[in-house]
């Protein structure tokens, strides 16, 4: 399993979903090419994300958002609160074309394309906020320290900083504590 998936576990449950199709063919196409999978896996969320009943699409901010309204709904008052308490934050993230997508179950990365779980959706607009600028810190952590895919530890070491971080921020912008407590415990 290639080191730049935020999976939390090596061998994530192959199934019929969204995430278990994502995975399959990206797997598959770093086996044979050797490639990058950024391009293709964000590629790979879009048609495949198109094609599941019950999913839409919105870019909000400069971020790409696939999932159902529920999801798309929250998303936009995440980023519309983001923009109003952190606008360096919110212009950063729109330079960097993130593209994140609801999974229920996985919580998975790619390069800058995310997935947002059931967790961050079950705290509305204050959970994709924290997944959102947590997907933003780590990018800008790991892209600070030049870390390059197969260094696994400085991968790791670059996760804690940024849960740190966005316990921090998520805690000076008055964010629920249990939300805050979810990302100091990581």
């Amino acid at each position: 399993m290639s080191p730049d998936w935020d999976t939390g576990e090596k061998n994530p449950k192959r199934g019929r979903t969204v995430t278990g199709i994502l995975l399959t063919l990206t797997d598959i196409f770093r086996q044979r090419t050797g490639r990058s999978l950024v391009p293709l896996f964000r590629g790979l969320v879009r048609l495949v994300c198109i094609n599941t009943p019950g999913y839409g699409y919105r870019k909000i901010g400069g971020c790409n958002f696939y999932g159902p309204g529920e999801f798309l709904d929250a998303c936009q008052e995440a980023i519309k609160t983001l923009v109003s308490r952190d606008e360096k934050i919110a212009v950063a993230m729109s330079t960097e074309g993130y593209t994140f997508w609801y999974d229920p179950k996985n919580l998975v990365r790619c390069g800058n394309v995310f997935s947002v779980n059931y967790n961050h959706l079950s705290w509305g607009s204050d959970g994709v906020i924290a997944r959102v600028l947590f997907a933003h810190l780590c990018v800008a952590i790991q892209k600070a320290r030049n870390l390059v895919p197969s260094n696994r530890a400085g991968h790791v070491a670059a996760n804690k900083s940024a849960h740190v971080q966005t316990s921090h921020w998520l805690e000076a912008n008055k964010l629920p504590a249990e939300l805050v407590e979810c990302y100091a415990k990581t």
